[in-house]
């Protein structure tokens, strides 16, 4: 018979059979090694999920109340929001455009009424200031429910406070009233003061007047 000879099949390993079982016997050794490290990175544990899906789902009121306010934004904030602003049109976005939609500021803010002063008056003074800053009209009166004294007369007048020093100047008056009654002292248009008053001055002998001073203003 003829003699074999060695043939090496396509693709086999040619490696010493002894070098294989050194290699096998060293991921042997370290098999602990490679399972952590895979149940680390591949093999990820279901208990760590669950886990933190659950830490997620603890903070998921804090997570809508989020979305809820900067994505469904209530209309209600938004208006008070712009209202806020103190300008004359609302500003409407859509799809990044932006919509400037006049609004008439007199239907927004009805007239507005106030006391400026009410109590009993027996000598010269004057009330404490009104913020009509936010109105460009003010009318007013005074309303006298009794009168005391002999010969008692009263003056009544609104006045402007300069933001700068403090002082009143008026700006409407009534003068001479001597019995009870509704008195107008007058209505400034454009107003240019951020402040007014009402003061008073009295003449008589014992004079005693029980006032209310209103305002109705408007923007």
């Amino acid at each position: 018979m003829g003699g074999f000879s060695t043939v090496t099949p396509p693709g086999a390993i040619n490696t010493n059979v002894s070098i294989i079982a050194s290699i096998s016997s060293e991921v042997e050794n370290n098999v602990a090694n490679i399972n952590a490290v895979v149940s680390t990175n591949m093999n990820y544990p279901l208990s760590t999920m669950a886990a933190t899906l659950s830490s997620i789902n603890s903070y998921s009121a804090n997570i809508n109340a989020i979305l809820s306010s900067n994505v469904n934004f209530a209309m209600s904030t938004m208006a008070a929001a712009l209202h806020s602003i103190g300008t004359d049109s609302w500003q409407i976005y859509i799809n990044g455009a932006s919509i400037m939609a006049p609004v008439d500021l007199q239907a927004r803010y009805k007239p507005t009424g106030f006391t400026i002063y009410s109590g009993t008056v027996t000598s010269n003074g004057s009330s404490a200031t009104v913020n009509v800053s936010l109105f460009s009209v003010v009318r007013s009166m005074v309303k006298v429910t009794s009168v005391g004294g002999s010969n008692a007369v009263l003056n009544v007048y609104l006045n402007g406070i300069y933001d700068a020093t403090g002082d009143a100047v008026p700006l409407a008056s009534v003068t001479g009233i001597t019995g009870v009654g509704v008195y107008e002292i007058g209505q400034i248009n454009d107003i240019p003061f951020n402040y007014i008053n009402v003061s008073w001055t009295l003449s008589g002998y014992s004079p005693s007047f029980t006032i209310t001073v209103a305002a109705q203003a408007m923007v």
